[in-house]
């Protein structure tokens, strides 16, 4: 009698090759039209990244250009202290300001370097006993002359740099 029973070498001859007949009728398109849909979208992908890229690049060039700004406000501050005091970086501190690269800083900033150092703010009632972030908080409301006087202020005595950043976020705008 002959017995009906599964013939195991016919599976293990024709399994694989039917595996591979089912991916190639079923799985494969659906690969190849996916990766025809990301060929696609890699244009506008890059596009998209140009964009951001120059976005940052922007930021980071205004971002540079404020500290600068700051900087040189900074450096002529101290120049105009330093001549006040007799000292200086040299025995003509405009030549060497226009030898050294330093750009003119604003007219306002200049009156503020050139005025005495501040023994007290008059305009910020408690200034001393205030935190960096609340004399932060009050900066928005005072004058060009107000935040001079905070300014020249700040940079003689804590120097927080909270304060003095914002201060030259307030006169960026």
């Amino acid at each position: 009698m002959k017995s009906e029973h599964f013939d195991l070498r016919g599976a293990v001859l024709y399994g694989p090759l039917g595996f591979v007949d089912l991916c190639a009728e079923k799985v494969f398109p659906v690969v190849k039209e996916e990766v025809e849909n990301l060929r696609q979208q890699i244009p506008a992908a890059r596009f998209i990244g140009q964009i951001a890229t120059q976005q940052v690049e922007q930021q980071i060039k205004t971002r540079c250009q404020q500290h600068q700004d700051y900087l040189r406000s900074a450096i002529q501050f101290g120049d105009s202290v330093m001549t006040q005091f007799g000292g200086g970086r040299s025995s003509n501190p405009g030549q060497e300001a226009r030898g050294s690269g330093h750009a003119d800083v604003s007219e306002p900033t200049q009156k503020a370097a050139a005025s005495p150092i501040a023994t007290r703010v008059e305009a910020i009632e408690g200034y001393d006993n205030l935190s960096a972030s609340q004399i932060v908080g009050l900066l928005d409301g005072l004058s060009e002359q107000e935040l001079s006087e905070v300014e020249i202020y700040e940079s003689s005595h804590r120097r927080r740099r909270t304060i003095l950043n914002r201060i030259h976020q307030l006169r960026v705008r």
